[in-house]
């Protein structure tokens, strides 16, 4: 079963991001470059300017809209320095993709776990996918297996895929195929698209084994804690 490999991460679309914000005056509105309302971005920043952490990280998601990408960052890293979580999240994103900056993986994983430090799952994740890789990290079998966890935990069905074929080789962890099983029946119900490998991973297993694995989901389930920015959307 081949670990499930996220493409990398994307260009920042505000509807892709704001969506986590129920708390944000942006929050469920498509922003465009053809929607952008500069009055809007000068009002977002007489809030910041007081330091308001919320209206920073706004500026910094209106001003990468319009492709001002220095400015962005310039904000993006004013809310990271509060550990806004997805203002890291976006920091990180610009260093791993060289967006108005030459790539850097390292400091890419310093933000990410500064957003994952701060309950994002998406971050703790895609620090699992670089110590898989050794992008600006030691590529380490363990730490990618923690940070999958991590992210798991939150919800990430992505990274409870990833972490069920670990089990599954025994890499970073215990050979462990129960575990694998009821973590990758809880990434299809989330989403994955893992129908063949789930079913592959069920008649390797005895009725036993499989009886545990959904004892084991259950407890994993009730485990998992949606962070609140999150769970609003």
């Amino acid at each position: 079963m081949a670990v499930f490999m996220a493409a990398a991460p994307a260009v920042v679309s505000a509807q892709a991001i704001i969506k986590h914000l129920a708390t944000s005056s942006l929050a469920d509105k498509e922003l465009t470059r053809e929607s952008f309302d500069l009055s809007e971005l000068n009002d977002a920043k007489t809030l910041a300017r007081t330091g308001d952490v919320e209206s920073q990280y706004k500026v910094a998601i209106l001003n990468h809209m319009r492709g001002a990408y220095g400015q962005a960052i310039s904000w993006y890293r004013r809310a990271a320095l509060f550990r806004h979580p997805l203002a890291s999240y976006n920091l990180g994103l610009m260093y791993y993709q060289g967006e108005g900056v030459d790539v850097d993986y390292h400091e890419a994983a310093r933000w990410f776990e500064v957003s994952a430090g701060a309950g994002y799952p998406e971050a703790a994740f895609q620090l699992g996918l670089m110590h898989y890789r050794g992008e600006g990290v030691p590529k380490d079998n363990q730490l990618e297996a923690q940070w999958y966890r991590k992210a798991a935990l939150g919800g990430n069905a992505e990274a409870q895929y990833n972490l069920a074929v670990l089990y599954s080789k025994g890499e970073g962890v215990k050979d462990d195929p129960v575990e694998g099983l009821a973590w990758l029946e809880l990434a299809v119900a989330g989403g994955v698209d893992a129908d063949d490998q789930l079913a592959d991973m069920r008649s390797s297993l005895s009725q036993q084994q499989r009886q545990a694995a959904a004892g084991l989901r259950s407890q994993l389930e009730s485990q998992i804690k949606i962070p609140r920015f999150l769970a609003a959307q």
